[in-house]
């Protein structure tokens, strides 16, 4: 496969798959959540962006949570985006093999 397609249905999987988590496992503004939903939320926090725009009350990070909560949404923020960001560089400029 090439390294431009294989790079779109990556970013395009992860986009699909954080919104459908997202959708599925929304955040409740009323609970309090630590280390592990920190690190989920994080992780799935490009669909919930993408959410959060059609859908005034999805919330993207919890207004009530542990320091340790913020710590890990920051860890798995990080890692998401730097993936994104890595799939859309390639699909952008990846060598093709053409020949």
């Amino acid at each position: 496969m090439k390294p431009r397609t294989k790079s779109f249905y990556n970013l395009l999987s992860l986009i699909i798959g954080a919104a459908i988590f997202g959708a599925i496992f929304s955040i409740d503004p009323t609970k309090e959540y630590s280390w592990l939903g920190g690190m989920f939320h994080g992780g799935w926090v490009v669909g919930n962006w993408i959410l959060s725009f059609f859908m005034d009350d999805h919330l993207v990070k919890a207004p009530i949570h542990t320091t340790s909560y913020n710590i890990f949404w920051w860890i798995g923020c990080v890692f998401v985006s730097l993936s994104c960001l890595g799939s859309f560089i390639t699909l952008l400029f990846g060598k093709s093999n053409k020949k």
